[in-house]
């Protein structure tokens, strides 16, 4: 009898652990998709004509330092960075419970395929991420400890645009962004519109089978 009723109450415990996780699911879930999924899409897919890249499956401290980033102006503030402003409007009413609920969420979801081809990027292009490689991984992968964040199943428009701005200095030159700073200056070193879509080109074809 006793086992009996011990069994009984472990599976009431389980039971209701599955409840409760499952509620939690879906409290993240409807954070990201009321505040979030207009421009990112329903599964953090992206929307190009939003100006918004794909967020699903990076790492969570990455999400949340470039939300916190927003929301405290370390990021999105210059003038002609129009979608960074646009983005700093939608961080600033979010505390730092809702910050880190919506980057465990969108980290939980799996990567999603938004390229499926790759172009040809040649001698010259293996070259030229052999620089990104230490941080972001010869795959692309990323690597959250250096606060890398992967680059497979990017859009190419999106790391262009990000790579403009920090070589225009639109980001990257808050004195408390850090890494920021040091993305600037490997942008710096990129000299030509051309080596710009050679990169682009291989890292777009990273994790692409």
């Amino acid at each position: 009898m006793m086992l009996g009723t011990s069994l009984k109450r472990y599976s009431w415990l389980i039971f209701l652990v599955g409840i409760a996780a499952s509620v939690y699911t879906q409290a993240d879930e409807a954070l990201y998709q009321q505040r979030c999924a207009a421009c990112h899409g329903a599964s953090g897919e992206g929307n190009e004509a939003m100006k918004a890249p794909s967020i699903a499956a990076m790492s969570q401290a990455y999400l949340e330092r470039q939300l916190r980033h927003f929301r405290d102006g370390q990021r999105g503030t210059h003038t002609e960075d129009t979608a960074g402003q646009t983005m700093r409007a939608i961080a600033l009413p979010l505390t730092d419970k809702m910050i880190a609920t919506v980057s465990a969420y969108l980290s939980g979801l799996p990567e999603p395929v938004v390229i499926t081809e790759k172009e040809f990027a040649g001698f010259r292009g293996r070259g030229l991420y052999s620089g990104c490689a230490s941080c972001h991984g010869a795959g692309g992968e990323g690597y959250p400890d250096l606060g890398a964040p992967k680059l497979t199943q990017q859009y190419g428009w999106y790391l262009r645009a990000q790579i403009e701005n920090f070589r225009k200095g639109l980001r990257g030159t808050h004195k408390e962004d850090e890494r920021g700073q040091q993305m600037r200056l490997m942008a710096e070193g990129i000299h030509s519109d051309a080596d710009v879509d050679t990169l682009i080109k291989h890292i777009t074809g990273l994790g692409v089978k």
